[in-house]
């Protein structure tokens, strides 16, 4: 329970800078902040072990599809198992490395999504009691997808619509 609270306290550390601060941009816009907390979430998500409603179903998957042909997963869910085909024939890695890149693309996501907000720490902060805790390590595949369709939402005003659709069309 103690990382769990260490985590939360340093988002409303974050929280209260931003208020204490007399510049308008928020130090979640700052490149090194955005990174550390990049990295502290694809890590305290990505890194978890035996955590989650979807753990061991999630480990035996990766466990079967080692050996087994490319060609025949793209079945149900390609993207997923072929990240995890990848992950087990490639570089014989665990479902702990297909939590982790998933990891990295809710939190990208999410770091995205904060900054394109007025109040980003406080957006951030807010975001750990279910979307991090609860949806990032329990349902890895939609999370994953969460943090794709984030990634699209800050993308429609800069972009045109192909960048959007794109990311759309990986969430799903």
């Amino acid at each position: 329970m103690l990382p769990y609270f260490a985590v939360m306290s340093l988002a409303t550390i974050f929280v209260l800078l931003e208020d204490k601060l007399d510049t308008p941009r928020s130090p979640l816009h700052s490149v090194g902040v955005g990174a550390l907390w990049l990295t502290l979430v694809t890590i305290f998500v990505g890194a978890r072990f035996e955590v989650g409603g979807d753990w061991f179903a999630y480990d035996q998957r990766i466990d079967r599809l080692r050996g087994v042909d490319a060609a025949s997963i793209l079945s149900w869910d390609p993207a997923y198992d072929l990240l995890n085909w990848l992950a087990a024939n490639l570089l014989d890695a665990n479902v702990v490395f297909v939590n982790l890149i998933c990891a990295a693309i809710l939190a990208a996501g999410l770091i995205a999504f904060c900054r394109s907000l007025p109040r980003p720490s406080l957006a951030l902060q807010l975001a750990f009691p279910y979307l991090i805790f609860v949806v990032g390590m329990g349902y890895t595949r939609q999370a994953t997808a969460i943090g794709l369709i984030m990634l699209s939402l800050v993308a429609i005003p800069t972009s045109k619509t192909l960048r959007p659709l794109i990311l759309l069309t990986l969430a799903a």
